[in-house]
Order: structure tokens, then sequence, then C-alpha cells
């Protein structure tokens, strides 16, 4: 339902009612590397240094490993040369002593900024896995 061009319905990534299907950890139960469509944004607005995120990927490491891990991996660009890439793992299960909601995905998305809540929309069809996190202050530009 639209009001005045607006959206009056919560959507599913801030929807409380809608956590269990948006279970995000079923990305990595997949024995695979999920890519996300690649996109490239102004991640940090105010410094002209870091211009672009350019990829993110999710991987589960392999079942032959005693401790699985999640990570997520992006990297940044300068002009046309790759500059920085981070690697964060478990980013899922708990912080400051609470457990985060299944559909989120705490991790800073610069090298010098804080970590923050990243709420993901994730859906799987069949053979076709989506997961889409919004990009804050990007209106519905997604990673």
């Amino acid at each position: 339902e639209r009001l005045l061009g607006r959206m009056t319905t919560v959507p599913p990534e801030y929807d409380p009612s809608k956590r269990r299907e948006q279970n995000a950890t079923r990305v990595v139960q997949m024995n695979a590397t999920q890519w996300v469509k690649w996109r490239t944004y102004k991640s940090d607005r105010s410094s002209p240094r870091v211009t672009s995120l350019c990829s993110v990927k999710i991987s589960r490491l392999g079942k032959r490993e005693h401790r699985p891990t999640n990570s997520l991996q992006y990297k940044y660009r300068r002009g046309r040369s790759w500059e920085h890439s981070q690697r964060k793992a478990k980013f899922w299960g708990y912080f400051d002593r609470h457990i985060l909601p299944s559909n989120d995905m705490f991790f800073a998305r610069t090298p010098i900024g804080p970590a923050t809540h990243n709420f993901v929309l994730y859906s799987n069809y069949v053979n076709c896995t989506i997961l889409r996190i919004p990009m804050p202050n990007h209106g519905e530009e997604h990673w």
C-alpha cells in the first residue's frame, strides 16, 4: 500500500515478523561462495581517498576445517587501483554479550569506519540465492 508516494509497510529486512524467513546465516550453509551482484557506490562521501566500494563476497570456509567461519570480504578502489581489502570473520552471532538478530551482519563498511548493524534481505529461489544489504543514506540502492 502506498500513500503519497511513500511505502506504508516496513521493508522485510526491518520487519521483526520476517526475521525467521530472512535468516542470513542460510547463505553460508551452502558449500559455496556467494557473490553479491557487483555494485559501485561512494562509500565515504567526505573523503576523496576512498572513492568506491566495488565488490562483496560472502564465503564459508570449507568443511575440511575444524571450525568453519563466516566471513565478509570487500575491496575498495582509489581511482583505478585497488587499495584495501577487508576480511571480517564471525559477523553473525553475538555482539557485546547480546545475540544478534538472524538477519543482522555487524561489520565496518570502510577501513576506518565503525562497525554497524546491517540488516539483510535473504532469498533462496531453489538455485538462485539473493542477498541484499541496504546501503545507509543511499535510498533503494543495495549491496
